[in-house]
């Protein structure tokens, strides 16, 4: 019996691997895989049959395999479709005032406005800012309540020439790392070219990142200390 057309087992004869059209969707994956299956069981070996459950695992394989592709896609179009919104709903900031936490600020001649946080009561709260050539300034905030405290400081009348400083908290408790924010204007919102983060250009602070926002609108009241 002549069989060089056919071969034996699971291989397709070279005519049918012809044949079978080649697509890129789903619906002619799947189409090409039962078209294959059927070349596959018509020229079957009697003597070594397929084995039709591994064909229905590959084709559910298959399915699967596709299933998660698209979910990826469209999870991938959802972070855009919100990155996108996002940055919609930055630009309406423009010209608003917000509060950021912030470690360091651009002094100018005009108050600014501040709050700390912090975790336990202290008697003790001084407030830190460290110039460009190394002065550390110091300011008394005085005795501190557990929680959120506002403060207003004038640079004129404490002597701090303008310029940029670090800020930071010590208290007679040895609290690490309070809380500080700053109030601010932003004056712009831009996307960084090199990672498309979102960046808002705020009054006294410079670039500042989206996520570092704390509050938006001004800071409630009035500040419980002027220094």
């Amino acid at each position: 019996m002549n069989v060089n057309n056919r071969t034996t087992g699971q291989h397709l004869t070279p005519y049918a691997a012809e044949a079978v059209p080649q697509s890129n969707s789903v619906a002619g994956k799947e189409n090409m895989f039962m078209r294959l299956m059927l070349e596959q069981m018509t020229h079957q070996d009697p003597s070594n049959p397929t084995d039709s459950n591994q064909m229905a695992n590959q084709f559910a394989q298959m399915a699967q395999t596709e299933s998660l592709t698209t979910v990826a896609k469209l999870l991938n179009a959802n972070n855009m479709l919100m990155d996108n919104l996002q940055t919609l709903s930055t630009a309406n900031l423009v010209g608003k005032q917000v509060m950021v936490q912030s470690d360091s600020v651009d002094l100018k001649n005009q108050p600014i406005e501040a709050r700390i946080t912090l975790k336990n009561p202290a008697s003790v709260v001084t407030l830190h800012l460290k110039d460009k050539q190394g002065t550390d300034h110091t300011i008394s905030l005085g005795k501190l309540p557990v929680g959120q405290n506002g403060f207003s400081l004038d640079p004129q009348k404490n002597g701090l020439p303008a310029g940029k400083y670090t800020l930071s908290i010590v208290t007679d408790t040895g609290e690490k790392s309070p809380t500080i924010e700053l109030a601010g204007t932003v004056n712009t919102v831009r996307i960084s070219p090199a990672d498309g983060q979102i960046l808002l250009d705020i009054n006294g602070l410079g670039d500042v990142p989206y996520d570092r926002i704390t509050q938006f609108g001004p800071a409630h009241g009035k500040p419980a200390h002027s220094f």
